[in-house]
């Protein structure tokens, strides 16, 4: 919107005042839509519009400023999907010669900015009565070709590819300043403030919203370089723990720990662990650090259900002597996954090659068999 010392700038008076100032009779907008079966809509208030005889194309700004109130006023309308440099405006009554008050009609067909689903919404014109106050203003006139920019993250942004025209009676061109900040890396509205300003002091502004937004096919391939790098790291994760898993059995098998014996185990210790473990199957979030029924992770699972105060991997790991004979661990036996030192994950046997542990976030506590998710080797606690 353009203003200066007498700015121009869109006002709204009654009709009853206008009628006292100008004519007899009411005043409204009358709105006429493409569908029929969308009614007529009244006002009984009108914009006003002042604009400079030094305006080098007064009937674009009318048209400018008389879309920019329709969009203040009707939550149906966006500048973001309307086009003001195409759409179309007939102007009816305006005389630019004559100064003072004048009422005239404006007949606007909008243009969407392309978009499919925004030219849905503008498939219809409308018809504006406007009150123009037209003035002689000695100040400077900057017109922009729009009053928001839409531009792309990451593009280089030059202000002055959105100026129309600056005019000045004097024939010296004014001094321009551009005020405010526009960050091309961030998705955003910036303000930017256009200002003018001849020899005599004289100043005028026009004010522009720039939005810069991120194209949806530059955000899908961010996710799908997102997605694939995530799928890299689990399975560089899979290869490392198969690694640490044969490497410890193979020194399991040479200091002679492979095996576990089940002589001195009494599965009846850890039947209270198993079944509160095996209650939240089904039930029961994933939770990074949960270690309640509000949710849990695989190390809080264990600490939980058995009672520990031992609360991650790597203080659960060191409750018993590790075993790599993986198929006979026991009933209540603790699976680890990983280092023998460092590992990322613990599931409770089941003892028939099932296990029933916290997974991940998207599936929360489960039991699976050993074929899902391989352990590194198992404890039995206090053994």
């Amino acid at each position: 919107m353009v203003k200066n010392k007498i700015n121009k700038k869109v006002g709204r008076v009654t009709a009853g005042l206008l009628s006292a100032i100008l004519l007899a009779g009411t005043y409204s907008i009358r709105t006429v839509y493409a569908a029929d079966n969308k009614p007529t809509v009244q006002e009984n208030s009108l914009p006003v519009i002042e604009i400079s005889q030094q305006d080098m194309n007064p009937l674009d700004t009318i048209k400018s400023l008389v879309i920019q109130e329709r969009v203040n006023f009707d939550e149906t309308y966006s500048l973001e999907n309307i086009s003001i440099e195409k759409s179309i405006a007939d102007i009816e009554g305006f005389n630019r010669s004559v100064t003072g008050i004048q009422t005239v009609t404006a007949k606007v067909t909008l243009a969407s900015t392309g978009d499919v689903e925004a030219q849905k919404s503008l498939g219809y014109s409308f018809i504006q009565k406007v009150v123009v106050n037209v003035v002689n203003s000695t100040a400077p006139v900057i017109k922009l070709k729009s009053s928001q920019v839409i531009v792309n993250n990451g593009d280089s942004w030059n202000p002055s590819n959105y100026i129309s025209y600056i005019n000045d009676d004097s024939g010296i061109l004014p001094v321009l300043t551009v005020e405010g900040s526009v960050d091309m890396n961030t998705d955003g509205d910036y303000p930017v403030e256009y200002v003018v300003v001849d020899t005599a002091g004289n100043k005028s502004s026009a004010t522009m919203t720039v939005s810069v937004r991120t194209p949806q096919e530059v955000i899908d391939a961010r996710i799908a370089e997102e997605e694939r790098l995530r799928a890299e790291e689990e399975a560089r994760q899979a290869e490392e723990a198969a690694r640490q898993q044969a490497l410890a059995q193979s020194q399991a098998v040479a200091s002679g720990t492979a095996s576990f014996n089940a002589a001195n185990y009494d599965s009846s210790t850890y039947a209270g662990g198993i079944a509160a473990a095996l209650s939240f199957v089904g039930n029961t979030p994933y939770v990074w650090g949960g270690n309640t029924p509000a949710g849990f992770d695989c190390s809080g699972l264990v600490q939980y259900c058995y009672g520990l105060s031992a609360r991650t991997t790597y203080d659960q790991q060191r409750l018993g002597t590790h075993y790599y004979d993986i198929g006979n661990a026991p009933a209540g036996a603790l699976y680890f996954y990983g280092s023998d030192s460092a590992p990322y994950h613990v599931a409770i046997a089941l003892g028939n090659g099932t296990a029933v542990h916290a997974v991940n976030p998207g599936q929360g506590v489960k039991v699976t068999d050993l074929t899902y998710m391989t352990p590194s080797y198992y404890i039995v606690i206090g053994q």
